[in-house]
């Protein structure tokens, strides 16, 4: 999976309201990729609209886990700046998205309240070490199971929980990593991570 994860200007600090909207776009990949690797697994996810509906509960997880993490790097008023601006960049793309889909519509408040409700019950599981809980995946294996017909669930629940939400994790860690300059990065812009 490629993913932008530097900065043109690598030099300059970076503010809440630029990393999130960089998060906005890396969770966005990393939710679709993992639909994508869902279907590749055999996984029948009925339509485009229910796959982008599955996007839309990991971009749920990844923005709360972002957050979680990011947390002790910004004041109590950046961090406001940074989970107000990743929910409007994720409401955003997933507007764009629907649109393209679906014709016009509003899109983007359906999406901002579904974040504000997964942050709160998200909020209320395990966080361990920087790293989602077990309990994390369930969670969003539920949702995900919720979005699909039901004689599909079976197998989706699993993947979701063995595979894809921690997948998705690892990919999400890898850009905040590499965003933060945490990891050495080489010169391009975009950076491949499939298999690293």
């Amino acid at each position: 999976m490629r993913m932008r994860t530097q900065w043109f200007d690598k030099g300059k600090p970076r503010g809440a309201e630029e990393i999130a909207n960089a998060m906005g776009f890396i969770c966005w990949q990393i939710g679709a990729e993992r639909v994508k690797k869902m279907r590749e697994a055999g996984l029948d996810l009925v339509s485009p609209r229910h796959g982008l509906h599955i996007v839309t509960e990991f971009l749920a997880l990844l923005a709360h886990i972002a957050d979680r993490q990011l947390q002790p790097r910004f004041t109590a008023e950046e961090r406001q700046i940074f989970v107000s601006t990743l929910g409007l960049k994720m409401a955003e793309t997933v507007a764009d998205n629907r649109t393209d889909l679906e014709g016009p519509g509003e899109y983007k408040k359906p999406l901002i309240d579904l974040l504000n409700n997964r942050f709160q019950e998200y909020a209320e599981l395990p966080f361990e070490n920087l790293e989602p809980s077990f309990a994390m995946y369930r969670l969003l294996a539920s949702y995900v199971c919720d979005i699909v017909d039901q004689k599909r669930k079976g197998g989706v629940y699993e993947q979701v929980m063995e595979v894809e939400g921690n997948e998705a994790y690892k990919l999400l860690q890898r850009g905040i990593d590499r965003l933060l300059d945490k990891q050495q990065a080489d010169e391009s812009m975009v950076k491949d991570i499939r298999g690293e």
